[in-house]
């Protein structure tokens, strides 16, 4: 991806195996290159098709087209970019590179099968790139490439992290450790269900619990649940009756209204007893916020619930996020960055231009550097750009 980038290398004991990809991004592709022949396939005229472009790409590449997706394209309309699914399971790509343009330029993609196509390690954070900002992808299947790892992985959990659209990665099969697996299934459950679980709903629930931790010590006491729904039900009732300016009827009301609630206290109890026999997992008789919110999702697992609180926590602490960069504007920051114009930003470069720590900085270069060569490249800088909340 880009141009090379310049710097000694790194101590080997810096990096832990697999760390970073050993031989860098698969040749032939970078995101401000193919930026800048999308402009020229929109402006074209006559106007090319996605046949022309995949032709195109495969001629700079010098690599053999694919009889597949030559079949896949053959009927594409000069000017028209509407493929939905792109499907080349089984095909033996090989690589992807002649496929980035495609799916760069066809923003209405959904699903994006890839399985057994004997794909590369270093392929993948190439088409997390292109994806990170694609409106409509929500599938993506890897399956059977067994060469694809932990660097692969760590551009996937990227993408998921960045783009909410895509809520299905399929990586059976794979080269990618199991824990890295772990964490791409449950963020992928996350932006699955992000509509069930609303920021709106969240914070109902939150506020539901904080109202039942009467002595606000941060967990729900089983005689506090009981007190609190009874409370509820009280307020409900109160809510309901209409008063009608005769005293005694007035009176008399409100006397049945606490004849309900006391004979619906047994119910209240064993509801309530029922709700800590099952979520009570610490058996510790108290329900912390997380094993409250179960109560509302029980068929969302705990991981993906832990992954919605952090996410809504860190929004309150840090205030509104602010708008996600556009593709054009992370380039236009990138080159005023990019001090001395060799294709890289280097940490010093990227320290001045955003004033951040060092301690920042070397913690950004540790996530988004994947091939450890020791700068951000414009697709690296635009996945750092682009996470949520950052500008």
């Amino acid at each position: 991806m880009g141009p090379k980038k310049r710097g000694g290398k790194k101590d080997a004991k810096e990096k832990a195996p697999d760390e970073h990809l050993t031989d860098g991004y698969e040749a032939g592709w970078d995101m401000r290159e193919s930026t800048s022949r999308l402009r020229a396939y929109a402006a074209a005229s006559p106007p090319v098709s996605n046949l022309n472009v995949y032709e195109s790409e495969c001629e700079r590449l010098d690599k053999k087209p694919n009889s597949a997706i030559l079949e896949l394209l053959k009927e594409s309309e000069p000017g028209v970019y509407d493929l939905k699914e792109l499907n080349f399971n089984g095909n033996l790509l090989g690589t992807l590179t002649p496929i980035l343009d495609l799916i760069h330029l066809n923003k209405g993609i959904t699903k994006l099968l890839l399985k057994d196509n004997g794909i590369q390690n270093n392929a993948v954070p190439l088409l997390a790139q292109v994806l990170v900002d694609h409106p409509s992808i929500e599938v993506i299947d890897l399956t059977g490439n067994k060469h694809v790892g932990y660097v692969a992985g760590k551009a996937l959990l990227m993408l998921l992290e960045r783009n909410e659209n895509l809520h299905s990665v399929r990586i059976g099969k794979t080269g990618m450790p199991p824990q890295t697996k772990e964490k791409i299934e449950t963020l992928a459950l996350m932006n699955f269900n992000r509509y069930m679980v609303s920021r709106k709903d969240y914070l109902s629930i939150r506020c539901d619990f904080r109202m039942a931790d009467m002595n606000k010590n941060g967990t729900v006491a089983l005689s506090e649940l009981v007190g609190h729904e009874k409370h509820k039900l009280e307020t409900k009732l109160q809510q309901k009756a209409k008063k009608t300016g005769d005293a005694e009827k007035d009176k008399a009301a409100a006397k049945q209204r606490e004849a309900t609630v006391k004979a619906a206290e047994k119910k209240i109890k064993e509801a309530a007893e029922k709700m800590f026999t099952k979520l009570d997992r610490d058996g510790d008789q108290k329900l912390s916020f997380p094993e409250f919110m179960r109560f509302y999702y029980p068929k969302i697992p705990e991981a993906t619930l832990a992954l919605f609180i952090q996410k809504y926590e860190k929004e309150e602490k840090e205030g509104k996020a602010a708008p996600k960069l556009s593709e054009d504007a992370c380039i236009e920051l990138f080159d005023k960055y990019d001090v001395d114009g060799d294709g890289g930003l280097t940490k010093s470069e990227l320290q001045q231009g955003l004033l951040a720590h060092q301690s920042e900085i070397d913690d950004m270069f540790r996530e988004y550097d994947l091939d450890g060569g020791d700068q951000l490249a414009l697709g690296e800088f635009i996945m750092l750009m682009t996470k949520r909340g950052h500008v």
